[in-house]
């Protein structure tokens, strides 16, 4: 058609004509009309992330079209992949730092803490230190220190024991139970005196305060056993017990198959170090004691507190 017929023919209104370029195929100008306003709506979806559209009408440049639709999903899909992946790792820089903050505070308050074991811990061995000089009248200065360096030792005790663990707020004490009653019958001979100590009963959990408590406790009573259950070459048991019962209440218990203790005996009215020390330390834990000796001397102290491990 020549171009006068086309120009005027499309002045009057004429739009049933037919036009190609390069194979681009538009038919009718009313098509290419509509074909604009689809292609156009096409790329609004395509912008809103549909790049399920597809084109058929645009010749040969509609493979180039639908290449370049399916180029952009591509590179979408990959940038979500990388923002996914920048995401989970800005989680994890700030779990990591929210860990650190959590490990500076915790590290804050162990120091805290270690300067306020330290100073009980000092005023303890004072206290202990006073007391032995005080009731260790008529003993010779090696077996007031051994009983020293033996009560000192079961607190070191409790600290070489957390140092080895991740928890350093508390302990089972099952596990210490059986470490001081070693040291303290191989600091005494027990084995060469032939007394066997054997330590029986639940893992429980107890904090520091109640473990040093506790510990001098035992070491106590083991000393006791030691001393004065089995005189001159006799042998026998002592048996160490910890067990966990109703309502929170632990027990300990220290027995000895020895010579057992005059009928009328009394903790309360005791003048030794060591009985005392007990009496004392069993108020502190706000716990019980009691005792009997049939065969041999039984000491039972219940007090609340203890979680098994």
């Amino acid at each position: 058609m020549e171009v006068r017929t086309f120009v005027d023919k499309l002045a009057r209104g004429d739009l049933s004509m037919t036009i190609s370029a390069k194979g681009f195929v538009c038919g009718s100008l009313k098509a290419v009309e509509a074909n604009l306003k689809h292609l156009n709506w096409q790329a609004q979806m395509i912008a809103q992330g549909d790049f399920s559209q597809r084109v058929d009408f645009l010749g040969e440049f509609s493979e180039a079209f639908n290449f370049m639709v399916v180029s952009l999903e591509q590179s979408e899909g990959i940038l979500k992949e990388k923002i996914s992946q920048l995401e989970q790792a800005l989680l994890l820089i700030k779990k990591a730092e929210e860990q650190i903050r959590a490990s500076l505070q915790e590290k804050e308050v162990l120091l805290k803490e270690i300067h306020h074991r330290v100073k009980n811990n000092m005023q303890i061995i004072s206290t202990l230190l006073t007391l032995q000089g005080k009731f260790g009248r008529g003993r010779t200065p090696e077996e007031l220190f051994r009983d020293c360096r033996t009560r000192i030792r079961s607190m070191s005790l409790i600290h070489e024991y957390l140092y080895g663990t991740k928890n350093l707020s508390n302990l089972d004490f099952l596990e210490y139970l059986q470490k001081l009653t070693r040291s303290v019958a191989e600091s005494h001979g027990a084995m060469e005196l032939g007394i066997r100590v054997k330590v029986t009963g639940d893992h429980l959990i107890l904090d520091i305060d109640k473990s040093v408590t506790c510990g001098l406790i035992t070491n106590e009573l083991l000393l006791n056993c030691l001393k004065h259950a089995f005189p001159g070459e006799r042998g026998g048991e002592i048996q160490v017990h910890l067990e966990k019962q109703e309502n929170n209440q632990t027990l300990l218990e220290v027995k000895d198959n020895g010579v057992g203790l005059d009928p009328n005996f009394s903790v309360e009215k005791s003048t030794s170090l060591g009985l005392t020390l007990i009496h004392n330390l069993v108020k502190q834990l706000r716990g019980s004691l009691a005792m009997h000796s049939n065969g041999g001397t039984t000491f039972r102290i219940v007090f609340e507190d203890g979680v098994r491990a």
